[in-house]
């Protein structure tokens, strides 16, 4: 089981919604990634949407986001998990 993030650090493999690429720099404004023709883009951290690691020819899973859910669904799911009599 993963903790659910991914590591950037300089050098590591990722797959993006792109395709793969590797971690060149991390800034305080976003990450380097070169992608497999070699060309290095930067793209700032709320532009950075799906990025999984790739460890051992293998891709980490992909997991949902972490957001506010409204009001509404959180009680469904709280009803069907049997958290909240109705």
């Amino acid at each position: 089981m993963t903790s659910g993030r991914t590591t950037l650090v300089e050098g590591a493999r990722v797959l993006t919604d792109s395709g793969t690429a590797v971690v060149v720099e991390t800034l305080a404004g976003g990450v380097g990634l070169r992608d497999s023709l070699g060309c290095v883009a930067h793209v700032g951290w709320p532009q950075l949407d799906t990025v999984r690691s790739i460890a051992d020819g293998h891709v980490a899973a992909l997991t949902e986001k972490l957001g506010a859910r409204s009001r509404g669904e959180a009680v469904a799911i709280a009803i069907r998990a049997g958290l909240v009599m109705v």
